[in-house]
């Protein structure tokens, strides 16, 4: 834990001194500087001619370094609030922002207190409360109804929409060739036959009969969709001429040798 906070704070360094480039670099975009703009605002209070406000502008630039290139602006500004704790002068506010720091800071500090305090302690007691009721009132997952498809869904685009309209109708269908007169799969947009570029199929129904090649037991699901279910993927050759890996309905017939669960085992092809 300690070492977290530690490699957490000396993260925050380099990003700190990111941030502050960004915000230095920030307030120079726009044209003229603070002496101009200061100068610009005591012309329109004061009566003062115009050399005495080129004066002004050029003692002001010299007393805040405004001359200096801009790296040096930085690394003086970095300087006297690392070592100085002196953020500059306002000459909106006319008075050192560390003033300003010091009067707003307190209360800052207070309300973001209370916030976080309220925060934490609400979180946790719903944290608490979600972990402790899975699937019952008040966790997040009653928010969706509790036949509602968890799995996985496919991508279904147009070209494969007579496959899972053959599907819904516990069907399966394959796409037919007009070219070639053969079957394939996966479902695509043009043929996959050599020579040919026919984007033009007919859909026939398969017997649904062929051959195992090989299969895989699985145990454990890739998502909490698949919590306590255990499932086959096979490779399969049908009957009409393809190969697909496909999910096999077996029959329980069998202790299961990893955790006592009842293992599912082909009972034929």
């Amino acid at each position: 834990m300690l070492s977290f906070i530690i490699r957490r704070i000396l993260y925050s360094v380099p990003l700190l001194f990111i941030i502050s480039i960004l915000i230095f670099f920030i307030i120079q975009l726009p044209p003229g500087d603070y002496a101009t703009w200061y100068v610009s605002q005591t012309k329109a209070l004061a009566n003062i001619t115009q050399e005495q406000a080129i004066e002004l502008t050029k003692s002001l630039r010299e007393k805040y370094g405004l001359n200096d290139p801009i790296v040096f602006q930085y690394l003086n500004w970095i300087k006297n609030i690392v070592f100085h704790f002196d953020f500059g002068f306002s000459m909106h506010y006319n008075k050192p922002v560390s003033e300003m720091l010091a009067d707003r800071l307190p209360r800052t500090l207070i309300i973001a207190l209370i916030c976080h305090f309220f925060a934490t302690t609400i979180g946790v007691t719903i944290g608490i409360y979600a972990a402790k009721n899975q699937n019952k009132l008040g966790d997040n997952n009653m928010s969706e109804e509790k036949n509602e498809y968890t799995k996985p869904l496919p991508d279904f685009r147009p070209e494969c929409k007579p496959f899972w309209d053959g599907t819904k109708a516990h069907k399966l269908m394959l796409p037919k060739c007009k070219e070639t007169g053969k079957v394939f799969f996966y479902p695509r947009a043009i043929s996959p036959f050599p020579g040919s570029v026919n984007m033009d199929f007919d859909w026939v129904e398969s017997t649904g009969k062929g051959k195992v090649w090989t299969f895989s037991v699985h145990y454990m699901g890739p998502t909490k969709a698949y919590k306590g279910e255990t499932y086959v993927v096979a490779l399969v050759e049908l009957d009409d001429g393809v190969k697909m890996m496909s999910n096999i309905c077996l029959l329980y017939t069998s202790p299961s040798p990893r955790d006592g669960l009842l293992s599912r085992m082909p009972s034929s092809a």
